[in-house]
């Protein structure tokens, strides 16, 4: 009996088809934020003793405030005569009490913000 001749040639594998899998629920990959920087303010963008008449937005922030104390109930209020706050420290010491208050008072329940994309 004749022996077979072994063939020379290389075999060549054929790839098994991938086994069918179940479908993956699709995943959104988020980037982080990129840092915002923020420059420090300069030194004299704060001036306790400066008038206020020389910071239109304080006084108008005062202002704001103002309206915010009325709505609160009275055993909260500063009793501050607003017409009386004559610089940024005073604006800032009337700013930081009724802020204190609003917080104590309870406020109205955080309203949801949505992330900007």
């Amino acid at each position: 009996m004749a022996k077979a001749k072994k063939s020379t040639k290389a075999k060549v594998h054929r790839a098994k088809p991938p086994k069918a899998k179940a479908p993956k629920a699709k995943t959104r990959k988020t980037k982080a934020p990129k840092a915002i920087k923020v420059p420090k303010p300069a030194g004299t963008a704060y001036d306790p003793h400066r008038p206020l008449e020389k910071n239109q937005l304080i006084h108008s922030q005062v202002r704001h405030f103002q309206e915010a104390e009325t709505q609160l109930p009275e055993h909260l209020r500063t009793g501050v005569n607003v017409a009386d706050i004559k610089t940024e420290g005073q604006a800032s010491h009337y700013i930081r009490k009724v802020t204190k208050a609003l917080h104590e008072s309870g406020g109205r329940p955080a309203q949801k913000v949505e992330k900007a994309t």
